[in-house]
């Protein structure tokens, strides 16, 4: 297999780094803590709440047993790599021009 993509991803990967790295601007303060009050969480939004928990295991099942489900569907590894990047892009929301 071809190593080329691979390698220029790791270079543009690293020449991205060289800006951060090589700067000599002061670090940020840390952040407070934020702790996370479930409970409160799903009194003020329970539709939320549990939409965010169906959608992640709906998404997580499909990320495992999706490859399980192209192979016995004779696809080869592109072709399961494509269906699931195609699942992923289908996921992310369209933004509506109705308002516009």
């Amino acid at each position: 297999m071809n190593e080329t993509l691979f390698m220029v991803g790791a270079l543009a990967f690293g020449a991205a780094l060289l800006p951060v790295a090589l700067s000599i601007a002061p670090t940020p303060q840390p952040l407070t803590q934020v702790k996370i009050d479930a409970r409160a969480l799903f009194r003020k939004s329970p539709v939320a709440v549990v939409g965010s928990l169906l959608a992640g295991v709906i998404f997580g099942n499909w990320i495992y047993f999706g490859p399980i489900y192209g192979q016995a569907m004779g696809l080869s590894a592109t072709g399961i790599a494509a269906m699931l990047t195609a699942a992923m892009i289908a996921n992310c929301p369209i933004a509506s021009t109705g308002g516009m």
